[in-house]
């Protein structure tokens, strides 16, 4: 889609219109414009040598995993903490006085202060961190180039503004802004002072490095790589870009953020050196054994063994499957 800033000045319509008015008479997508993902598909392109490309792309992919890990858990640390102070402090207000007023005001204090610094924060500092970013990483994957979406100063805002949100006791969740938080530090890592990045800082790998933050940010929030690989996959399957070499890099990806997000959470607890708090959303406790990184030697064992069972599988269906279209020719 082309820009034609130089037309009308934009006039959007009021949203509670813009489902009963067909075809829209606002112009606000004659403002808009796409990103070129396809330009770089030249022939110069297409014949680089890949072999440095491929190993810097997965190292990327790597330190992705582990400061979308790292950052998730100090977001949670951050707001379990505030959690707590409030409470105690709101505790000991209602201990010391008859009346329920001091600890009433205080806590409405206390919320409308951290939501008021958020709301700040978002309006004046980091507008591209308004809402909860999935939108946006969608239309980006998509080739909508939203301006402010993907920057520093959006990622600050969002991590601040999301710890002081959620502290405030806004009815919020992290799923959305942490893939925000993922797909920003995806673009952001291309950008590393690192020998061999340079070749990174393109758009076509710029959309992969998104696409693997945001999986990675979703991986983090739930405690699932494989959810959050596919994450990405579903909200931008329209496109061609998918390989399963990106596919594989994705994967990675949100398996260190979440291996390194529930050893980072096992040793700031306390407990066991374990994998059994993997995610930042918290669904209860349930009475179950906890599991340590003893086990991790059979889950390897098991994987080795389910993986080549099911490949050999493959290859057992795949041949009967030529053995019978050589000796079974009758339409019976």
């Amino acid at each position: 889609m082309a820009d034609h800033h130089g037309g009308a000045p934009p006039m959007p319509m009021h949203p509670k219109k813009s489902f009963k008015e067909y075809p829209r008479p606002d112009n606000v997508y004659e403002h808009k414009s796409s990103l070129n993902f396809d330009m770089m598909r030249s022939r110069i392109f297409v014949n680089r040598t890949k072999t440095h490309t491929d190993m810097y792309l997965w190292l990327a992919h790597g330190i992705l995993g582990i400061i979308i890990a790292t950052i998730t858990w100090a977001m949670t640390t951050l707001e379990d903490a505030s959690a707590e102070y409030r409470t105690h402090f709101i505790q000991k207000l209602l201990d010391d006085n008859s009346s329920s007023a001091p600890a009433w005001a205080a806590y409405a204090a206390y919320s409308m202060g951290f939501v008021l610094v958020a709301c700040i924060l978002t309006l004046y500092v980091g507008p591209g961190a308004n809402g909860s970013g999935v939108a946006e990483i969608m239309g980006l994957l998509n080739g909508i180039n939203y301006p402010g979406a993907i920057g520093l100063r959006t990622l600050l805002v969002k991590c601040v503004g999301t710890i002081f949100a959620v502290s405030g006791g806004l009815t919020i969740g992290k799923e959305g802004p942490l893939a925000h938080i993922g797909a920003n530090v995806g673009a952001l890592v291309c950008f590393l002072p690192i020998e061999g990045f340079y070749a990174l800082r393109n758009d076509v790998v710029k959309r992969q490095m998104i696409a693997a933050g945001a999986s990675a940010g979703v991986s983090a929030a739930f405690g699932a790589p494989i959810g959050g690989a596919l994450f990405s996959y579903e909200i931008s399957k329209p496109n061609t870009f998918w390989t399963f070499s990106m596919l594989w890099r994705v994967f990675a990806a949100c398996s260190v953020c979440t291996f390194l997000l529930g050893i980072l959470n096992s040793l700031w607890s306390g407990n066991t050196f374990s994998l059994n708090d993997t995610g930042a959303l918290k669904f209860g406790k349930l009475d179950d054994e906890e599991s340590s990184l003893l086990d991790l030697p059979a889950a390897i064992i098991i994987g080795i063994v389910c993986g080549l069972l099911g490949s050999f599988f493959i290859f057992v269906n795949i041949n009967l499957g030529i053995l019978r279209k050589k000796y079974i020719t009758k339409n019976w």
